[in-house]
């Protein structure tokens, strides 16, 4: 035996087949599922996903805010997305809201389905490839593990998105002076949540959008609105 401690074997394995890997393609993706994940992982792999849960969407939320909780800076997919065609667009939106603080991974012919299936899906992978700095690469905030998770915010220097995956609760929104844009996307299930915007001086206009993109309403905040009642799928301060 070359080492008497089944660890340290397994360490030196899996050290020297990525040296050998790098050395034939310096940027090679590995990744490794939710099950063999962990600090120590990092040496070995550059992606890790979220375990096997098709079609289920809350434990998708649940699996990938685990694993970002583990992993730093490495990418965290989420596991395959997928719904039926006969959905409303609304209630297929909500597989890749649950995600959108990973890397989603949409496993389903889109030519195959309904066009208003389709605006929703560029709608929402637009939307993450524009804030990807907040939703993956800035400060990570899950609210409340005990609940699996009905709270997400994302930050960077000056965006702040917040996801809501639970119904009848006040979103406390802790708005740094320096933050431009503020997102909350409703995930709930239900056509109105309530914000909590925790800096009342603020002056904010507010752009309200379905699960497609199409805007539904927009107005200027009173100064005095410090908690507002917000509908529909995205929200934009």
């Amino acid at each position: 035996m070359d080492f008497s401690s089944v660890n340290r074997a397994t360490d030196r394995l899996l050290t020297n087949v990525m040296k050998e890997l790098k050395s034939i393609k310096p940027d090679i993706l590995i990744e490794f599922r939710q099950r063999y994940i962990g600090p120590l992982m990092r040496k070995y792999g550059n992606m890790f996903r979220a375990t096997d849960c098709p079609y289920g969407l809350h434990d998708n939320r649940i699996r990938v805010s685990n694993v970002r909780l583990l992993s730093g800076n490495t990418a965290t997919h989420s596991d395959m997305l997928m719904w039926h065609p006969t959905e409303a667009k609304e209630v297929a939106a909500l597989q890749l809201l649950n995600v959108m603080f990973s890397v989603p991974q949409i496993s389903i012919r889109l030519e195959s389905f309904p066009k208003e299936h389709v605006a929703m899906v560029n709608f929402w992978l637009k939307f993450w490839n524009d804030h990807r700095d907040a939703l993956l690469e800035g400060e990570f905030e899950p609210y409340y593990p005990n609940l699996n998770y009905p709270f997400i915010v994302g930050k960077s220097e000056n965006t702040l998105v917040a996801g809501l995956y639970t119904s009848h609760a006040v979103i406390p929104v802790n708005v740094q002076e320096q933050v431009e844009k503020v997102y909350i996307i409703n995930a709930s299930g239900y056509n109105k949540v309530t914000v909590d915007f925790q800096r009342n001086s603020a002056k904010w206009n507010l752009t309200i959008y379905d699960c497609t993109g199409k805007v539904v309403n927009k107005k200027p905040l009173r100064h005095k609105d410090s908690k507002i009642a917000l509908s529909s799928s995205l929200c934009e301060t």
